[in-house]
């Protein structure tokens, strides 16, 4: 530290965190089918309900699996998880 910066590292200030970096955007929504992982995708961190459910139905991994199912019960845990139960 003194080779580097000068001064002796016992008399500087403790660093402080920015809690604006520490706020993330986008998180990764895991999409289940029966609880069973089917998909991740990245979604933003404030993603509403309706906006999850569609995008979770557009999946090309949740829609070969469900065929021509329609989920009879959706359980959200926004952002993180989407369940759909056939």
């Amino acid at each position: 530290w003194e080779r580097r910066n000068g001064g002796d590292i016992h008399s500087e200030d403790w660093p402080r965190a920015d809690l604006e970096k520490l706020v993330s955007d986008k998180v990764v929504m895991v999409i289940q089918v029966n609880g069973k992982i089917r998909d991740r995708i990245e979604v933003a961190a404030d993603i509403d309900e309706e906006n999850a459910e569609e995008i979770a139905m557009s999946s090309a991994k949740v829609r070969k699996t469900l065929g021509v199912d329609i989920p009879k019960r959706v359980i959200f845990r926004l952002p993180n998880l989407i369940n759909l139960v056939i």
